[in-house]
This record gives structure tokens, sequence and C-alpha cells, in this order.
């Protein structure tokens, strides 16, 4: 077993195909500063822009879970 981070990282390298119409990575703001920088590494290797192509999601302020509607 590997750390999370490496696993993400192995997941992204093996898996993340992105394409003209799925080409964002969602994730959520309070993870690692490593997990994070593995998703932008791969963003990066593709030649996504993370500021574009990374989605990061958190709860509102006073919550402690994310909304699934709006």
């Amino acid at each position: 077993m590997n750390s999370l981070t490496v696993n993400l990282h192995l997941m992204m390298v093996s898996f993340f195909r992105p394409s003209s119409q799925r080409n964002r990575v969602l994730i959520e703001k309070s993870a690692f500063p490593s997990d994070r920088h593995a998703i932008v590494s791969q963003l990066e290797f593709h030649g996504l822009n993370a500021e574009r192509h990374l989605i990061e999601v958190a709860p509102r302020p006073g919550e402690r879970n994310l909304r699934t509607r709006t």
C-alpha cells in the first residue's frame, strides 16, 4: 500500500484521459496539499490549466456538509 497521494497519482496516470468535453477534476477544497499537487501535476501533464480545469468545492460558511442542491 502506498499513501493516498501516491495512489491518487497512480490512478490518474492510469485512468485520467481528458477530452474536449470531459476535462475537469472535482476535488474538495480542504484536501491535503500533496493530493491537490498530484491533481494539478496531472492536469499540467495533459496541457490543462488548474485555474480553469480544477474545481474545488467546500461546504457553505457555517455548514459541515456539501449540498447536492442549490
